[in-house]
């Protein structure tokens, strides 16, 4: 589990990337750079907010590591 994060069972995908941008004070647009997807202008970022898509395998990686976290986490806290 990530630091300073509270985590039960029914909390989503969705609910732990919104925290820890929050944690991480960096915005959508900040996250679809570092992940890679420079000319997404932050809408990959909303959709996974949102829990209407969720990020591929290799971006669930880059997403993870650049919120210093696992991808695991990220997926079943």
């Amino acid at each position: 589990m990530t630091e300073g994060m509270d985590d039960h069972a029914e909390r989503t995908f969705a609910d732990r990337f919104k925290d820890l941008r929050a944690l991480r004070g960096v915005t959508n647009e900040e996250i679809v750079e570092a992940v890679g997807l420079k000319s997404n202008r932050g809408h990959a970022a909303k959709n996974w907010a949102a829990g209407r898509d969720m990020p591929s395998r290799d971006n669930l990686e880059r997403l993870a590591r650049f919120l210093k976290t696992t991808p695991e986490w990220l997926l079943h806290g």
